[in-house]
């Protein structure tokens, strides 16, 4: 079937069932599509965990959050008498959940990547770049140009939308650092694997702060990794770092919107400084396919990879001489 035209399109169908992360790095799908077509209107699926994430995007017509395993079954049937102009389905991997939705669900045309399990349900069948040596967010402009929509180049890069009440208690938490160059880091992440040492912070911290007394810190973490947040709090009583209150993802985002730089082994986080241009040190495990896929995104960056599994692997001096690095890039461009 030939390319569809966004002009003749009324209702789309949006399907990106994933983590956080993988919504951030989609949130650039809803902007084009609105830029093609602003009388689009967009409907999501996605997972009830993404909430706090797509609570304020205003690109978004509509959203069905799921569940997983029985209950994703039973809301997905729900909802398979609404008719679509067009339904896209975003995720890169194969699954039983997409071949549901392109079986059952009523679209006038169904346009997904070219995979064996659900290849005769597609009127539209995308390739798809080799995950190896392309970033997901390229992947997918790909998949919409293939569709039939125009690329604007200047919307291919992540989105996130913050509320103001959210946005506002964070800069509260972080007013005794005003005129500092706040440094964030993030030391949680999804997989143990990509957790790096308690005394790996301590010594990177102490490292940053010889370098002047213009740097503050700010400890992010997922509750599961507070007692390694405030150990590190622990070597620095003088209240130059800070481990703040928040209760959502919105107030996470929020202080890595504030920060100067951010470091973290957390996809989620890459995607959401990339979102506000914030500059960001990455750390990932040695994984030639994720590094490709998840790395930082039109934002000042540096992308470090360990030699192992873990990332452990990676040397303390080696994320400070990247700090260095980034942070004389960055001056010297004037941010």
């Amino acid at each position: 079937m030939d390319k569809v035209d966004p002009k003749r399109i009324k209702d789309i169908l949006i399907v990106r069932i994933g983590k956080i992360g993988d919504i951030i790095a989609t949130s650039f799908v809803f902007e084009v599509i609105k830029k093609n077509n602003p009388g689009i209107n967009i409907t999501l699926i996605t997972k009830e965990t993404n909430k706090n994430v797509l609570c304020y995007n205003p690109s978004i017509d509509r959203i069905h959050y799921v569940g997983s395993g029985i209950r994703r079954y039973i809301q997905l049937l729900s909802l398979r008498k609404k008719k679509y102009d067009l339904i896209l389905d975003f995720n890169d991997n194969s699954s039983q959940t997409t071949k549901l939705i392109f079986s059952c669900f009523n679209g006038s045309v169904k346009c997904g990547y070219d995979f064996p399990l659900y290849e005769k349900y597609l009127d539209v069948k995308i390739p798809q770049l080799p995950k190896n040596d392309s970033h997901i967010i390229d992947r997918m402009k790909r998949f919409l140009i293939e569709a039939g929509f125009t690329n604007y180049e200047e919307l291919v890069k992540p989105f996130m939308y913050l509320g103001e009440q959210e946005e506002k208690e964070a800069l509260i938490s972080l007013l005794p650092f005003k005129g500092k160059k706040i440094i964030a880091l993030n030391i949680s992440a999804g997989a143990e694997t990509r957790f790096w040492n308690t005394k790996n912070w301590i010594e990177l911290i102490k490292r940053i702060s010889g370098l002047g007394s213009e740097y503050s810190f700010v400890l992010l973490s997922v509750k599961e990794n507070e007692k390694e947040a405030f150990e590190i709090l622990k070597n620095y009583p003088d209240g130059n770092a800070i481990k703040p209150f928040y209760s959502s993802f919105q107030h996470f985002a929020c202080y890595i919107k504030n920060a100067y730089m951010l470091i973290t082994p957390d996809t989620s986080a890459v995607h959401a400084a990339a979102s506000f241009g914030v500059p960001v040190i990455a750390l990932y495990p040695d994984s030639i396919w994720n590094f490709s896929s998840w790395r930082p995104y039109k934002t000042p960056n540096r992308a470090i990879m360990s030699g192992t599994e873990s990332i452990n692997s990676i040397l303390i001096e080696e994320v400070f001489n990247n700090f260095v690095e980034l942070n004389n890039e960055i001056v010297n461009n004037g941010k």
